[in-house]
């Protein structure tokens, strides 16, 4: 067992104390339309073809139905598969006049973990602090000629951006634990 911690899937796929649940609620009647989807195609393939093709059909299918479930319920799993096919690129809140018109981007691989119909600021990240320093170094300068703020500055895991009205936002990285948080302190507070 021991060798197995030098795997760099492990985590993915061993469950270890302090694992969670993916994130959503609904994860438990995806994977209950799943499971019977799953037993449909053998029952669809069995009619078909005869229950001689089972055995293949379950050779088949049943990596997908794992990954699914792996998907389902493995939260590093669940982060590391959205990263690539529904990563999101940047930071919007419509709950604050203030913050209704700024996007703020974000680094490749990042995943919204929060409730996506709040301005939530929690996300989970595979950039490392080099890439997280580089990137908002650029894409801070950029918002900044724009005049979409006032001004920036490099903190210790992070940036602090400086609105035109006075207002904070920061974004902090915390790369022990691949998460993105986003701040946002109005002026008047």
């Amino acid at each position: 067992m021991n060798g197995m911690n030098n795997l760099p899937l492990r985590k993915f796929f061993i469950l270890q104390k302090g694992d969670r649940m993916a994130g959503n609620i609904l994860y438990y009647v995806y994977s209950g339309f799943l499971l019977v989807a799953w037993m449909v195609i053998l029952a669809i393939v069995g009619k078909m073809k005869g229950f001689a093709a089972i055995p293949k059909a379950l050779l088949l299918t049943t990596p997908l139905v794992v990954l699914g479930g792996f998907y389902y319920w493995n939260w590093d799993f669940n982060s590391y598969v959205k990263s690539y096919l529904f990563s999101n690129k940047v930071y919007t809140c419509d709950d604050s006049e203030e913050l209704s018109h700024l996007s703020i981007p974000l680094p490749s691989r990042t995943v919204l973990k929060g409730k996506e119909d709040g301005c939530s600021p929690f996300y989970s990240t595979y950039a490392n602090e080099k890439a997280f320093t580089a990137f908002y170094e650029e894409a801070l300068a950029e918002m900044k000629s724009r005049k979409d703020i006032q001004a920036f500055h490099a903190v210790e895991q992070g940036f602090l951006l400086e609105l035109r009205s006075g207002s904070i936002i920061d974004i902090s990285l915390n790369e022990g634990h691949q998460s993105l948080s986003i701040d946002y302190k109005p002026k008047n507070k």
